[in-house]
């Protein structure tokens, strides 16, 4: 395997997925057309942009196996370059199709999975824990503010109601 350009960067899961991806064939086209290339993201289990912290997820998401590719081509629209970049697309995806990982790799990847997948499950149950918590908190605001106005509403009738003396008259 040939050293791909300084400039790109490979972040990978699996050390033997990223070598059967990253043949000569691609790597070749990775440095001579690396100014083109924005990024290739390959993934079999993608679920799509991060979330932001404030959206509390209760369930796992939905994933999918997916190749996203981003080519930067220039104002002229990379005229030389978008058929073998083009190329490169459909190789790796043909290449992708017939990839086949080894039962160790298998087991390393979903071992690394279970346990993010662990880490998300105690993480939703702290969320859906707070949640409840919030809910009792207000169940709890709205009752307390529901006994506030029936005190007050019974002060406003004993303001408002007619003003009696008690008078003890003696027989004689």
């Amino acid at each position: 395997m040939t050293a791909i350009h300084s400039c790109c960067v490979v972040l990978s899961e699996c050390a033997e997925a990223t070598g059967a991806v990253l043949d000569s064939r691609v790597t070749a086209a990775l440095n001579l057309y690396h100014q083109h290339i924005q990024y290739i993201h390959i993934s079999d289990r993608f679920c799509g942009p991060k979330q932001l912290e404030e959206t509390n997820v209760t369930k796992p998401p939905e994933t999918e196996k997916v190749m996203l590719v981003s080519f930067a081509l220039g104002p002229n629209g990379g005229d030389s370059e978008v058929r073998p970049l083009l190329l490169l697309v459909f190789y790796l995806l043909d290449k992708l199709k017939r990839l086949r990982l080894s039962k160790e790799a298998l087991a390393k990847c979903e071992k690394r999975r279970q346990k993010v997948a662990e880490v998300w499950l105690r993480g939703a149950h702290a969320a859906r824990q707070e949640q409840a918590v919030l809910r009792r908190e207000e169940k709890r605001k709205q009752e307390k503010e529901k006994i506030l106005a029936l005190k007050e509403q019974k002060r406003q009738q004993r303001r408002n109601a007619p003003k009696m003396k008690q008078l003890k008259v003696k027989a004689m």
